[in-house]
């Protein structure tokens, strides 16, 4: 949105951004547009934040028939009400359409990260595009390339980005109550679509049994007994 093309970064563990693009409920390590661009979206279910891929325009955005998009242009296509080529002010929902800059690179949008179009100068959004798939160098690729139509006239370039996925840097999007007791509980940090271990066993009560077996065993030899039922769980 500077002027000097879409920038991207890569994943980044659990120190980057994580989002849930698939509304899974398990936000993943992911490529992310850089801190000066922005990503379009739109907070479907009015809550002031956007939860997941449903809520950017991509292939995870779910169309008025019930199926997905082709990519970021089509599910924009959607919101061309007049069919004119482009989304304005003359169109529906245009006011509704908002640009996320992730200031602080988290996945997460905050409060000051959500700016409506017209604040950020920008007029219309073009529904054309030009098949690239051009490398960004970080494990994102760009797509489809577009341009958007500023209020002084000139236009700068938009795009549907194909970001780079880390699915074993991982978090729930959901928060499980802990008792202080549960919280005191051996823990092992979860991976992919596996969580916490102590958050696990708060939701299962013969997991929640077989870890304290484990913690209160007093032999290694005990305590690896219980490893297979551990696991298992």
């Amino acid at each position: 949105m500077d002027g000097d093309g879409i920038k991207t970064v890569g994943t980044q563990g659990y120190t980057g951004a994580l989002f849930d693009h698939d509304g899974d409920g398990i936000r993943t390590a992911s490529g992310w547009v850089s801190a000066d661009d922005g990503l379009l979206v739109i907070d479907r279910n009015s809550d002031g934040l956007i939860n997941n891929g449903n809520e950017l325009f991509g292939d995870n955005t779910l169309l008025a028939d019930g199926t997905n998009a082709a990519n970021g242009f089509a599910a924009l296509a959607e919101f061309d009400t007049n069919s004119d080529g482009i989304v304005d002010a003359n169109d529906a929902d245009f006011d509704k359409l908002k640009v996320w800059r992730d200031l602080n690179q988290d996945g997460v949008s905050q409060e000051g990260e959500l700016f409506g179009l017209t604040e950020l100068g920008i007029q219309s959004l073009n529904v054309s595009y030009q098949d690239t798939n051009k490398s960004l160098g970080n494990g994102s690729t760009l797509a489809q390339n577009g341009s958007y139509t500023k209020t002084d006239g000139s236009t700068a370039q938009m795009g549907d980005l194909l970001l780079a996925a880390d699915h074993l840097h991982s978090r729930y999007t959901d928060t499980v109550e802990m008792t202080e007791e549960q919280m005191q509980a051996a823990n092992l940090q979860g991976i992919g679509r596996l969580r916490d271990l102590r958050e696990a066993a708060a939701l299962s009560e013969s997991l929640a049994e077989t870890l304290k077996a484990y913690s209160a065993a007093e032999t290694k030899a005990a305590q690896q007994a219980l490893l297979d039922d551990l696991v298992g769980k």
